[in-house]
């Protein structure tokens, strides 16, 4: 027979390991110090962990509890260190006030633990943005009897609290939907919108773009071969969001394999069908006779058929000048069999002036991708794909909370 195969388990990391023991009732030990020094030299002194870590040595000798509550203390400037939050308050607004009007609205999905809402969304928002295991995890909340029970019954908790939260935030304030007309003109101001926001023309732009979220190599042949992104050369969940041009996100697809291109997993979605059935003949008659809807991205999305008005006729395709080259030779990212019946009806505008403000839905992205979680590749495929859309969702719900806080800011700034 053929031999066991060998568990493989994640390496914790140094930061981690770090975090773990200052942590933890252990005793100071000289080793503790030569970590900081080591990361120190690696990361710099002004470091925001380095300078966090430092914080937390400074009360190393005090036993501390993983909990909500223990955060509201002399350890609340180190929440953003587990959480990625800015603060507490931040997390009962946007995620444990749904969580709560959810379970209220649906009591029996309200979990059996014993273990406080509070907790639970802390310790996910600790895997999300540090990328602890669970095991890492355990260790730090089993501290002074906090959580008790197993490391699988933790894990099983931090999943179904992921799920539990995009389902509630998706039913707040706080959801990911796609704008009016009037907030659509009201967002249409980003960096490098100028061009197209003219007297006799002005593009209200959706702007498209896939990101991937990394897994490990999976060791079954298929599955790795299902999962490679060939153009990014890794293995990956992809999806991808529409923002406006300010940067808020007013879409977020489901996640597919890697293998997926950008059109197909464009067409796949769905998002055509969506975005033609909110702007049908009631919300088009908003539109000013010089407003012109736009879905806009980069040369991956150079083939894609945009959606089509109520009364015949489609939207804008805008595409930078990448575009150029991808329809002369293409690549894996787009599809070149497929029929260009966008350039045939002469729906798609080349222009170089739209790289700037196509720009912001990198940066929308990379709000996403600071939790560690969804860019370090520590994910397994055989978790699937709804815990994944839930984690992203979750994400994504920041990042617009972020952009309307700088949205908030530069407007004051300006009065």
């Amino acid at each position: 027979s053929a031999p066991p195969r060998l568990r493989r388990t994640r390496r914790t990391s140094p930061t981690n390991a770090l975090l773990q023991e200052v942590c933890t009732h252990t005793a100071w030990s000289p080793k503790m110090d030569e970590t900081v020094a080591k990361l120190e030299g690696l990361l710099g002194s002004d470091d925001q962990t380095i300078k966090a870590m430092k914080h937390l040595i400074s009360i190393a000798r005090q036993a501390p509890s993983f909990t909500f509550a223990a955060f509201q203390g002399p350890r609340r400037d180190v929440f953003s260190l587990w959480t990625g939050l800015i603060s507490p308050e931040v997390m009962v607004k946007y995620y444990i006030e749904p969580l709560l009007e959810w379970y209220a609205a649906n009591p029996s999905r309200r979990p059996r633990s014993c273990t406080d809402i509070e907790n639970r969304v802390l310790w996910a928002f600790m895997v999300l943005h540090r990328d602890l295991s669970y095991r890492e995890l355990h260790k730090l909340v089993s501290i002074n009897g906090v959580y008790e029970p197993s490391e699988q019954a933790l894990g099983e908790l931090i999943l179904n609290t992921f799920l539990h939260l995009k389902e509630a935030l998706a039913a707040s304030v706080y959801r990911i939907r796609l704008p009016t007309i009037p907030e659509w003109r009201q967002r249409n101001h980003g960096t490098g919108m100028d061009p197209f926001n003219t007297e006799e023309e002005t593009l209200l732009i959706a702007i498209i773009d896939g990101t991937s979220c990394p897994v490990k190599n999976p060791q079954d042949h298929s599955a790795h071969r299902r999962m490679w992104v060939h153009y990014k050369l890794h293995t990956a969940w992809r999806y991808f969001v529409l923002v406006t041009s300010d940067g808020h996100i007013v879409y977020v697809s489901e996640a597919k394999s890697g293998n997926i291109n950008d059109e197909q997993e464009y067409l796949d979605s769905g998002v055509i069908k969506e975005l033609e059935k909110f702007y049908g003949a009631d919300a088009i008659k908003e539109l000013k006779e010089h407003e012109h809807l736009t879905l806009g991205g980069d040369k991956g999305y150079v083939r894609c058929m945009p959606p089509s008005y109520p009364d015949g006729g489609y939207w804008n395709l805008l595409i930078t000048k990448s575009g150029e080259n991808e329809l002369l030779h293409g690549s894996t990212q787009t599809n070149p069999d497929l029929d260009d019946a966008v350039g045939r009806m002469g729906l798609r505008r080349l222009d170089e002036r739209f790289a700037p403000a196509r720009s912001v839905v990198e940066r929308t992205i990379g709000k996403i991708k600071a939790f560690r979680r969804l860019s370090q590749g520590s994910l397994v495929v055989r978790m699937g794909t709804k815990v994944v859309d839930a984690m992203v969702y979750v994400a994504a719900v920041h990042a617009n909370h972020l952009v309307a806080r700088t949205y908030s800011e530069y407007i004051s700034s300006e009065a």
